[in-house]
């Protein structure tokens, strides 16, 4: 019960300063009106959808891996900002990749000690996921020569790869590829729209919605 309380206020705590600092400053947005309208149902959308992974995440993993729930929920705040940012400006900063990391980092080594001596393959598991999604997307990266992935999303990589990982080899893939099966849906949404050529897709919310999608569904 101790971590349900610790983690769902830190939870709140992240959401709430993260979207006041780096997403919804306090600023005229350029542009109509409109586009203004657009761009906050958007962020209202994007943080129910937050919270429904919240919840998602509390229901699979409560009970069997608290500590694992807990950082899950610790680095939730920092994939909803991630999301906004790259939808609104098509990049991922880095400051919030690294602090991505950082909070991955530590979420995970305390969900290692939380657990039994088993957690340390678990822990390994991690470490191996995250250093291999890191040079996949680098391989993109640079195979692309700069008109595919972008080092933002190379940057990303290795916090996914750990928290996959960390479950297994299985989700691990299944978060990995979702990511494209979530991009290519949503290619054929654009191509269907007439925008399939020119529409500029960022891959961040993919490789993100992917990811808690695998996690939540492990």
């Amino acid at each position: 019960m101790l971590w349900g309380w610790v983690g769902a206020a830190l939870f709140l705590a992240g959401a709430l300063a993260l979207m006041t600092r780096h997403v919804v400053p306090e600023v005229a947005m350029p542009g109509s009106e409109a586009a203004y309208e657009r761009r906050r149902d958007r962020e209202a959308l994007l943080a129910v959808a937050a919270l429904v992974a919240a919840g998602g995440i509390v229901g699979r993993w409560w009970n069997e891996a608290p500590g694992f729930a807990t950082a899950l929920l610790l680095v939730l705040p920092l994939l909803l900002a991630l999301t906004l940012v790259d939808l609104d400006e098509h990049r991922l900063p880095n400051r919030l990749t690294l602090a991505c990391v950082v909070v991955t980092t530590c979420g995970l080594a305390l969900a290692t000690l939380a657990t039994s001596s088993a957690g340390w393959l678990e822990a390994r598991r991690a470490l191996a996921g995250a250093a291999l999604l890191g040079l996949f997307y680098l391989a993109l990266a640079l195979l692309g020569g700069g008109r595919g992935m972008g080092l933002g999303d190379v940057k990303l990589a290795p916090s996914l790869g750990g928290l996959l990982g960390w479950v297994g080899w299985e989700t691990w893939a299944a978060g990995a590829f979702g990511a494209f099966l979530l991009g290519g849906l949503w290619g054929v949404v654009l191509m269907l729209r007439g925008r399939g050529r020119s529409a500029r897709m960022p891959f961040g919310p993919f490789m993100i919605g992917g990811a808690l999608a695998a996690l939540c569904l492990a």
